[in-house]
């Protein structure tokens, strides 16, 4: 599945400057830059530029030109380094770049007429030239931050495509040609019979009251309309206008506001405004005029071109956009890979830059498949009944494991005569915690899985996930887990007391379901900075520090039948309430009145691998009791749960009376399957 970098650019301030609101796949935002952008006036290359492309008389060395122009109008210099920062991680991440562009037609009628398909990054030094309306990793479209987003569609049946052809007998109106159009969406119809319905019968110059019956009766999912259009000023604005058919066959001018009243009684999830190849120069800038206010009368997607097109090229295009879309690929992926298709069969033309997209679906995506019906129990035959398959404990179709123990990252090691454990392992002191998920009906299995949650991993019910060690998590690993997570995963995860010593990242990813791994050491009182050390050593009894659950007042269901925790080598976590997404957190234990949280120096230090004791001899006690050490989170259909240490589940633990940290186990999994 294909992980969506959200780029949003708002101009503000009467043309002055933009606000930029980045988000990674999981929806975190990256950044929030903006800064002052050259659009208050239009310059007058720009507008020389956009008339000679308006026309069609523009070499495809002014196109060109016009796209850098704008680019550079639009994005300030800061910006534009961490725009193409960001574009040359998602290649990284094989990824794609969501560029919603924000323009008030009200507040800003000349900024939203301007062509910004055309926008293209300009070649230097370290950079190569990106044609953003056409790019692979980008999906260029338009989009209102106010506009209320409408749900996906869960689609139970082929697309239904009502065509609408408009062709008025007034003299200075062109002919109206479509049949090339028709025969395609036929084609399609033929060729993918599970994705688009046979196109209902072409409704022929209607007039208002035709077009609101026809929509009413027939429902159709898509309205492909192909006509005429004008610019009308009003006090010196222009607004587009659609024509219609009236009495005498002559046309029906109508506006704007009129237009998106006929989708009142049945609203398409898309509207196609195509202009007529005969149209007059200027006059497809109509349909964009119109569709920008359509797109907020309800109507989830309005896809215009900016300019009149031949048949090859309108064919062209709807081939591959109603493709895709009967594929449910994200409407604006189809806008976009569609104008890449124009661009490679009429090169040297403006007409790949003619398909403006106005959307307010979420993230693109306007239909989805619907959920699979439950197979039928097969009729009874002469041969013997198997036996029912064994019921796995956690809510998914398993592939191979239901709990897996990640092992991208360094983390499997030997067991050398010193007792030192280099690295959690089930095959190094942790084999007990193998025991008790397989008597609880679960399996664990060691596998590198990090970086494969979009195939195998994605059927796991859990992942057991232990603090990297010289290895940073990816942020395509991040992204993926994050996803994991939320669409239903279980998440345990594990973290040691010295991220800086294990050169990671782990509480990047975490920092996302509002927990993160402190910088600090938990010992037992009567301890001395530098003791931390000798944590790391294997499992050393005196400096094991005893939680004893009786600290917490409301005791959580995971600490159910457990008196006593014992840690090694675990840091505090750090709980921040999250309001961008839905999080639920709570502490399960703190650390208590009785032991001693070391810290760094306040002041900080230089850290390398080199620097490490010096690094450990920096820590300060700290004043603050009752820091939390084991957290937990619902994040939308998934669950986490994080422990400030990776032994807290060693064998030691589990086998040693003295401690419940095998029925905490037992807990966390019982919770996960609930």
């Amino acid at each position: 599945m294909t992980r969506y970098y959200r780029y949003g650019v708002e101009v503000i301030d009467g043309g002055r400057r933009i606000r930029v609101n980045a988000r990674d796949p999981s929806g975190e935002t990256i950044h929030e830059p903006g800064g002052e952008c050259a659009l208050s006036e239009i310059s007058p290359r720009i507008s020389q530029l956009v008339d000679k492309v308006r026309r069609g008389s523009a070499r495809p060395a002014e196109m060109d030109e016009l796209g850098e122009a704008l680019f550079e109008a639009l994005f300030p210099t800061e910006v534009i380094v961490r725009l193409r920062s960001l574009l040359a991680e998602v290649r990284r991440e094989d990824g794609t770049l969501r560029l919603e562009l924000d323009l008030d037609e009200a507040e800003l009628p000349q900024v939203a007429a301007l062509p910004w398909e055309f926008l293209r990054a300009p070649q230097t030094p370290g950079w190569p030239v990106d044609n953003l309306g056409t790019h692979p990793w980008v999906v260029l479209s338009r989009r209102r931050r106010l506009s209320e987003a409408a749900d996906p569609i869960a689609l139970t049946e082929p697309l239904r495509i009502q065509m609408v052809v408009s062709a008025p007998k007034d003299e200075d109106l062109g002919e109206v040609a479509y049949e090339e159009v028709e025969a395609t969406l036929q084609q399609l119809a033929r060729d993918h019979p599970d994705q688009i319905a046979p196109p209902l019968e072409v409704l022929h110059q209607p007039n208002a009251t035709d077009l609101d019956r026809a929509l009413e009766e027939h429902k159709p999912h898509i309205l492909h309309f192909v006509g005429h259009g004008r610019l009308h000023k009003v006090r010196g604005i222009e607004f587009g206008e659609l024509a219609l058919v009236g009495p005498a066959g002559l046309a029906d001018w109508l506006s704007d506001e009129e237009v998106g009243e006929l989708f009142q009684v049945h609203s398409p999830e898309v509207v196609f405004l195509q202009a007529c190849e005969s149209g007059a120069e200027g006059s497809a800038g109509a349909f964009v005029g119109v569709a920008s206010q359509v797109v907020q009368r309800n109507v989830s997607v309005v896809m215009a071109m900016q300019y009149p097109v031949s048949n090859a090229v309108a064919v062209a295009f709807a081939e591959e956009f109603y493709r895709r879309l009967g594929r449910f690929e994200p409407v604006d992926r189809a806008v976009q890979m569609g104008r890449r298709v124009l661009s490679q069969r009429f090169r040297d033309t403006r007409d790949w830059a003619a398909p403006v997209l106005f959307v307010r679906v979420r993230d693109g995506r306007l239909f989805v498949p619907p959920e699979k019906p439950a197979e039928a129990p097969a009729e009874a035959s002469g041969e013997q009944e198997k036996p029912p398959a064994p019921v796995h404990p956690f809510p998914k179709d398993f592939f191979a494991s239901d709990i897996l123990l990640d092992l991208s990252h360094n983390q499997t090691g030997s067991h050398d005569q010193k007792g030192w454990d280099p690295f959690p392992s089930i095959n190094v002191g942790y084999t007990r915690i193998k025991g008790i998920a397989t008597g609880m009906g679960c399996n664990i299995e060691e596998r590198d899985t990090v970086g494969l949650l979009t195939s195998d991993f994605q059927r796991a019910g859990a992942l057991l996930l232990v603090c990297p060690k010289h290895v940073p998590l990816t942020k395509k690993e991040i992204n993926n887990v994050r996803t994991y997570v939320r669409s239903g995963g279980c998440l345990l995860a594990l973290g040691f007391y010295c991220e800086p010593h294990h050169k990671t990242n782990f509480s990047e990813l975490m920092k996302f379901f509002g927990i993160s791994f402190n910088p600090d050491v938990l010992l037992p009182p009567g301890s001395r900075s530098i003791d931390g050390r000798w944590q790391s050593y294997g499992i050393r009894p005196e400096y094991i520090v005893r939680v004893n659950t009786d600290v917490m007042p409301s005791p959580d269901p995971l600490l159910e039948n457990v008196k006593s925790i014992g840690l090694l080598s675990s840091s505090s976590l750090e709980i921040t309430e999250k309001k961008s997404m839905s999080v639920v957190l709570s502490v399960v234990l703190h650390s208590g009145q009785e032991q001693l949280i070391w810290e760094p120096d306040p002041e900080g230090i230089e850290y390398d691998a080199d620097g490490y004791w010096d690094f450990m001899a920096a820590y300060n006690p700290s004043q603050e009791k009752e820091r939390p050490i084991i957290a937990k989170a619902v994040v939308e259909q998934g669950k986490v749960v994080a422990i400030g240490t990776w032994k807290v589940f060693h064998d030691y633990f589990i086998d040693n009376p003295e401690f419940d940290n095998g029925q905490l186990f037992r807990n966390i999994l019982t919770w996960f399957k609930e």
